[in-house]
């Protein structure tokens, strides 16, 4: 599996131009439509025209995993050696440093620990946004 995943980083040779037709710009802008108006998969979009597009919630986790890997084929090789995105983000970095360069294991560390540090952000607001819970960190000096 590490052998297919080192494999599958190897940039690849054949860099395909897009053809002017496809370039275009549709018209369609981040407040025109809804996510689920996004294309599931398109060869005319690539992830990052999709995200400047569409937005973010218009992306799969496949697809966000890729824009931090830089491959589609490594995120669902990932995807696939942990079992979920879920059993992906409690990885160590040595675990991700043995299917990953530094660079890239570092960068998906730092994204997976993103939404811990903001639904922690989020309790203390909560529990500063009423006056028992202010009062109690208060008391306690953490304020």
């Amino acid at each position: 599996m590490v052998a297919r995943i080192i494999a599958a980083w190897q940039p690849s040779l054949a860099v395909l131009p897009v053809p002017p037709a496809r370039r275009r710009q549709t018209g369609v802008t981040l407040t025109s439509g809804p996510p689920e108006a996004a294309p599931k998969a398109s060869p005319s979009f690539s992830v990052s025209e999709k995200l400047a597009r569409y937005g973010s919630a218009a992306l799969s986790s496949v697809e966000h995993l890729t824009l931090l890997v830089g491959a589609e084929s490594i995120a669902k090789a990932l995807i696939r050696h942990f079992g979920s995105l879920k059993a992906l983000s409690r990885a160590s970095f040595l675990e991700l440093r043995q299917l990953l360069p530094q660079q890239k294991a570092e960068a998906v560390m730092a994204a997976l620990s993103m939404s811990a540090i903001v639904e922690s952000e989020q309790a203390l607001s909560n529990q500063l946004d009423n006056p028992p819970g202010y009062f109690s960190f208060k008391e306690a000096g953490l304020i």
